[in-house]
């Protein structure tokens, strides 16, 4: 009695180690929500960079091409953060406002779309933004329609260099939500610029 009261013991520790490793290892490429993190871009993207050395991909996975966000900007010119890249991809931006107004730490998954938390006072989203210093921005990105499909929510914040497409830009970012996807099914036929009709 003794003897099968410790083998099941050691057998609900096994299975408990071995349920907590695959979930470790399952959610090894999700970032953590509501984290404050640093991010350095080295250069603008059209003034010299690549997607290695312009860009933040939550996931941490560059070797894909798809970042969640692009610092951009011709050299000499005004430098803008995108996250819409090709394919299926649908993101938009808001510049939110001034970080001393409006600090990281403060934007929640609420806020992100309403900082004002007003009816009629909504953040105006677009599919690029201009890159100011000291300022928080949000970003809503969804990502393709496979298997590998991802939708996130994310803020960030300028914190120095971001004007000059030559120079390294700093940012501070919190990942708001961020799920991967596996659509069930799609509508076929999508095309940027397919129109209507009856």
């Amino acid at each position: 009695m003794r003897l099968s009261s410790v083998v099941c013991v050691l057998l609900v520790a096994v299975l408990a180690s071995a349920a907590s490793s695959v979930h470790a290892r399952g959610d090894a490429t999700l970032p953590e929500l509501n984290k404050i993190m640093k991010h350095t871009f080295s250069l603008a993207y059209s003034c010299g960079g690549s997607y290695q050395a312009s860009s933040l991909a939550l996931d941490g996975d560059y070797s894909k091409n798809a970042p969640d966000l692009l610092f951009n900007g011709a050299c000499g010119s005004k430098t803008s953060f995108e996250s819409n890249f090709s394919g299926d991809d649908m993101a938009v931006l808001s510049l939110i406002g001034n970080s001393k107004d409006v600090p990281l730490a403060n934007v929640t998954a609420h806020l992100a779309f309403n900082w004002a938390n007003t009816v009629g006072q909504d953040n105006i989203f677009k599919q690029a933004v201009y890159a100011a210093p000291d300022t928080t921005y949000a970003a809503l990105r969804s990502q393709g329609t496979g298997p590998s499909s991802t939708r996130t929510l994310f803020a960030f914040q300028t914190l120095s260099g971001c004007e000059d497409a030559s120079e390294p830009c700093e940012i501070l970012y919190a990942v708001l939500d961020y799920a991967k996807v596996n659509y069930e099914s799609v509508s076929p036929g999508f095309d940027w610029t397919k129109q209507n009709s009856f």
